[in-house]
């Protein structure tokens, strides 16, 4: 699965990416439902090497919350993982 997510992106996309998350002023992190916990562990991960990084949305916030500040150099990864229904 996460093969198939990156396979349709070309190198120059991934170095842009990159770079992107490395070097925004702020990075957030944003995960719903069961895609939660995964966007808090890459922010645990991000935050052993880069400052100013945040969970999105907090405990008892809104997403409305967390992203009113944001600014033209500032990124958000959004972690989306597919909820898989018992037939």
């Amino acid at each position: 699965m996460v093969r198939s997510s990156f396979a349709g992106l070309r190198s120059q996309e991934i170095d842009e990416i990159t770079s992107s998350l490395c070097f925004a002023k702020n990075l957030g992190f944003l995960g719903l439902r069961n895609s939660h916990f995964f966007a808090t562990y890459a922010r645990w991960q991000f935050i052993q090497f880069r400052p100013k990084t945040r969970q999105m949305p907090g405990a008892g916030e809104t997403i409305a919350e967390r992203i009113a500040d944001l600014g033209s150099g500032d990124v958000v990864m959004v972690v989306a993982v597919r909820r898989l229904v018992k037939n």
